[in-house]
């Protein structure tokens, strides 16, 4: 049973880089759960790769390519690059099943080739991931949280050659979630249209970023907190059309729900209703909307909802239905009409 990559010996990303900067070594095993990041520690390598002359990339899928497969791509030697980097994607089973094979090539590489195993999970156990804790070709990428977002805003501005001042990264943070590609995406354009200034303002990203996009994503959340039933399968079906993600429309609803569940929380300890807004929203116009929506929702409600919206992430993680029922299922029952006992529940829910 393969085992989470928590607290093995790897690499990071950033002493990837480093390594790079060196050398390239034959063999990665890049374990981690967001694909942005561990997508980036890929291409990373065979860029470096690149600049050291022709180089040729070839892609798999691990959970339908064989081990001969695997095997055979980085042992061929291609007539028209003296180097090859071999990327097999989604190698949780692969690594399962053959890990002692690979481990056995792993020792014996061969000398042309980069061979990149992407994988969730890893066992510590295996011939092979201990064989690349001790050679730094295991490299964890580690899950980026939500509150370490706009850090990792500032840092990927910066190395894009351009600040960004506190409150723009958090703005940005706010409108796009979770998703690190559509945000590294957005510090590309946002580096480009700050470019005489090489500073990201607030307003760069009121300007630049997904301004009308995020508008849905508003609309919806505030559909949610007014349990405007009609209002929100329209609203999720534009969204889902346009190419939205589902995990990122549950993670804003989710993030809508705890915000509204703070504020609650920080007035059932005394504080004044819009101080506490304000605390959590950091903007007025945001905050008042959702002073509109907080008598809606007791302590017991934000709770109730809260575990809806994690079944639903389990589900959509790990269900063969269709992402947009999951979501209008749980949504659905978000906005369901208060029962009497919930509305009789007592602040000292």
């Amino acid at each position: 049973m393969a085992k989470s990559g928590k607290g093995h010996n790897g690499i990071s990303f950033s002493q990837l880089q480093a390594q790079l900067a060196k050398a390239i070594k034959q063999v990665y095993l890049i374990q981690g759960q967001d694909e942005f990041i561990v997508s980036e520690a890929a291409n990373a390598i065979f860029e470096a790769a690149a600049k050291t002359g022709s180089s040729h990339m070839t892609k798999l899928d691990g959970a339908s390519a064989s081990l001969a497969e695997v095997l055979d791509s980085a042992r061929t030697q291609d007539l028209f690059s003296p180097f090859k980097v071999v990327i097999v994607s989604d190698a949780d089973k692969l690594l399962e099943k053959h890990g002692r094979q690979l481990a056995t090539y792993a020792e014996k590489p061969a000398k042309n080739a980069c061979l990149i195993l992407l994988a969730e999970k890893i066992d510590g156990r295996s011939k092979l991931v201990k064989f690349l804790e001790e050679s730094h070709g295991l490299v964890m990428c580690g899950r980026i949280y939500e509150n370490e977002i706009p850090a990792w805003i500032a840092t990927r501005a910066k190395a894009s050659g351009c600040a960004i001042d506190r409150e723009a990264a958090q703005l940005l943070a706010d409108f796009i979630g979770e998703d690190l590609a559509t945000i590294a995406s957005e510090i590309h354009k946002l580096a480009a249209h700050a470019a005489g200034s090489e500073r990201i303002t607030v307003h760069d990203v009121e300007a630049v970023s997904l301004r009308d996009r995020m508008q849905d994503i508003f609309k919806l959340t505030d559909a949610i907190g007014t349990r405007q039933i009609t209002q929100i399968l329209p609203i999720l079906n534009t969204l889902l059309e346009r190419g939205d993600r589902p995990t990122g429309i549950l993670f804003m609803a989710a993030k809508h729900i705890r915000q509204l569940w703070a504020i609650h929380e920080l007035t059932l300890k005394g504080m004044n209703r819009r101080e506490a807004a304000l605390k959590i929203m950091h903007n007025n116009y945001v905050a008042n909307k959702c002073l509109a929506q907080l008598d809606g929702f007791t302590i017991s409600d934000l709770r109730r909802s809260t575990a809806i919206l994690l079944e639903a992430e389990g589900a959509l993680k790990s269900s063969q239905q269709d992402d947009q029922i999951l979501l209008e299922m749980a949504f659905i029952k978000l906005a369901q009409p208060r029962r009497k006992s919930s509305a009789r529940a007592s602040s000292s829910d």
